[in-house]
């Protein structure tokens, strides 16, 4: 039997809405406000300007788009990763160890200890599971991050699985 997850939209779109982007589009309008430069030089000068906060605002729409776009599922034959830029797929063989880390849940004691999982493949290869993570076929409620690293600790078990 299978199961699919999903990350949770809320989470990090408010996140990533709150850090960057919003900051980043105000900071557009109050540069807009101003008015566009009368000479060519003013212009490319403005351009230059506008160029790094493009990139502030639509960097993180990408990771989100990106990230919101990922299913994750786990079977009996191991663990299949799509998202918008790629698909990777582990066997039970292939996974080396399994840890808990700080990426997205982060590491400020009030945080309390590391949410995120951490696979590394047996070449080496990280992949970052983040812990708002959710299934999608669960009706009596949702499994979290703890349900999917159990699931791959127990399925990964007769391999050399190590924990941190």
């Amino acid at each position: 039997m299978h199961k699919t997850y999903y990350y949770s939209r809320p989470y990090p779109t408010a996140i990533v809405c709150l850090l960057v982007i919003l900051p980043a589009l105000l900071f557009m309008l109050m540069v807009l406000n101003v008015g566009v430069g009368g000479s060519p030089e003013e212009n490319i000068l403005l351009l230059l300007l506008y160029t790094p906060v493009a990139a502030m605002v639509v960097a993180p729409l990408l990771w989100l788009v990106n990230t919101l776009s990922v299913r994750i599922r786990i079977d009996e034959n191991g663990i299949e990763i799509r998202s918008m830029i790629r698909k990777t797929t582990l066997g039970w063989g292939d996974i080396a160890e399994v840890s808990r880390k700080a990426y997205f849940s982060g590491t400020f004691p009030s945080y309390g200890p590391p949410r995120d999982l951490e696979i590394i493949t047996s070449r080496k290869k990280r992949i970052k599971i983040f812990y708002f993570i959710r299934s999608v076929d669960v009706a009596d409620g949702e499994e979290s991050i703890e349900e999917v690293e159990a699931r791959i600790r127990n399925k990964g078990a007769g391999s050399n699985l190590v924990q941190r």
